[in-house]
């Protein structure tokens, strides 16, 4: 009977510490976004640098590396200038958020990722900057700031996160419009 109980005691304490906990998910941030065109591979990396001028290019630091013709894959990178809309620590995390971007070129259509979304704050405030990191999904970070509690380090984790995603966003659809003119559309 004892073994029994025991034995009971014991798969209960395994299956609580294998259960999830919350909905918080620590993966990296990632805007994807598929875009149907009427053009093929190669006349989508042909049209490239064009759509990146009127989009990407237009954000700070951007960058477009040489183009795979071959894969059809283009990378580049670029940043979001970021001031926070909320009042805690509004100078010491005003600063950058720099991303990567890879376009994948398929016939019909063209896969714009990005990814690697870094948060660095203001190096010049006073008592130094807060950086965010790597942006994340979920509810992030599991530790506050330095300097700061954890409910205040989420809400300013996820302006930061929004103001890269509505950014982003923007500019992606502008990407997307100059493919698709180009392409006739």
């Amino acid at each position: 009977m004892f073994q029994v109980i025991l034995t009971a005691l014991v798969a209960q304490g395994i299956a609580a510490q294998t259960a999830p906990t919350g909905s918080t998910s620590h993966a990296a941030y990632v805007v994807t976004e598929e875009i149907s065109l009427a053009m093929n591979k190669a006349q989508i990396i042909q049209a490239l640098p064009d759509a990146w001028g009127v989009s990407f290019a237009q954000e700070p630091g951007a960058h477009l590396g040489p183009v795979d013709v071959e894969g059809g894959i283009a990378e580049g990178q670029a940043r979001v200038n970021y001031r926070s809309k909320l009042l805690t620590g509004r100078e010491e995390t005003m600063g950058t958020i720099t991303y990567r971007v890879t376009i994948q070129a398929h016939n019909g259509r063209c896969i714009v990722r990005v990814h690697d979304l870094r948060h660095t704050g203001n190096r010049n405030a006073i008592g130094g900057g807060i950086h965010a990191g790597p942006i994340l999904e979920g509810t992030a970070p599991d530790e506050g700031y330095p300097g700061m509690g954890l409910g205040s380090s989420r809400r300013i984790h996820a302006d930061i996160r929004g103001a890269a995603d509505a950014r982003i966003r923007e500019t992606i659809r502008r990407f997307a419009g100059r493919l698709r003119t180009l392409a006739g559309e």
